[in-house]
Order: C-alpha cells, then sequence, then structure tokens
C-alpha cells in the first residue's frame, strides 16, 4: 500500500497535536498533558491477514509503545485498549501485560526502529510479534480471534 493512502486518526486527546509530513511517513506528535497519553492509528483499507509494519524514532521525550489496536477500542489516554511495545514491556496500552518482554532493552529511545508483525490464520486465531533493531523479540500474544481489522497505533507521553 502506498503510504499516500494512509490517514492518521488523533484520539482526541486535550492539549494534543499530530503533524503528518511526507505524506504520512513522518509524524511529529506532542501532548501539553503531564503523564497523559496521546494515541494515534493509522487507518488503511488493508485487510490483510499478515502485517509487517516499522517504526524509526527519531527523537522522543517521554515514552513511546508502538502496536495495533482495533478501532472500537481506540479510545483517549488510557481508555486505549490495543496491543503494545513499550521498549521493555508488553502493555495493553494502560497496563503492563509481560514485564521484561525485552529483557535487553530498555526505554525505546533516538535511533530505535520497532517492528510489529500480525498473522491471521483460520482456526488459528491471531499471533502478535514484536521487533527492535531487526532482532525478533518473539511472540508478544496470541489471540483465539482470526478475523478482527487492526491497525497500527502509536502510544505517546510527551513529545516524539
Amino acid at each position: 500500500m502506498n503510504a499516500t493512502e494512509y490517514v492518521w486518526t488523533e484520539d482526541g486527546t486535550a492539549e494534543s497535536s499530530l503533524d503528518a509530513l511526507d505524506g504520512g511517513r513522518k509524524l511529529s506528535v506532542a501532548s501539553a498533558s503531564r503523564g497523559t497519553p496521546f494515541n494515534f492509528m493509522m487507518d488503511s483499507k488493508s485487510t490483510s491477514t499478515c502485517v509487517f509494519f516499522e517504526t524509526r524514532i527519531i527523537e522522543v521525550e517521554g515514552s513511546i509503545g508502538v502496536g495495533l489496536v482495533q478501532r472500537s477500542e481506540f479510545l483517549p489516554g488510557w481508555k486505549l485498549a490495543g496491543m503494545f511495545y513499550n521498549g521493555h514491556n508488553i502493555t495493553n496500552g494502560s497496563e503492563a501485560l509481560i514485564i521484561g518482554y525485552d529483557e535487553d532493552g530498555g526505554k525505546l529511545s533516538a535511533g530505535d526502529t520497532v517492528g510489529v508483525w500480525m498473522k491471521q490464520e483460520p482456526g488459528d486465531g491471531t499471533t502478535v510479534a514484536f521487533y527492535r533493531n531487526g532482532l525478533c523479540l518473539g511472540k508478544a500474544f496470541h489471540l483465539s480471534t482470526d478475523n478482527t481489522v487492526y491497525h497500527p497505533c502509536l502510544h505517546v507521553t510527551g513529545r516524539a
């Protein structure tokens, strides 16, 4: 899919901003509310059952989680529910589910690249794995559903 076909949707968090540059391939986001995350979702027409995307972090002041979300669970701030990797842990957007998933990692920072891989198999469900700087960190989620549409999503506290 061509990057110009993507539209970024903000979660409506007050005092936050999203600037999409270069046809939506580069983003600058900020939230003035200290401690309240700002979420944004890439809306695409793709319903592919096997997806891989990467996010390269150029700058971050605060924290960032990279992952997937269903449209119905794309909500403001901590109300978001999805599947995210934040540098050390796997989260659902509001709480840690696997602490120490990336034992060698730490907080995501400038220069890191995070990859998200999802595959849906009829009868076998949905599997999600994360990559950091090209290294597969292993399976993070396995859900029994196999027909749900997920969208790339970033969960930011601060500025990136």
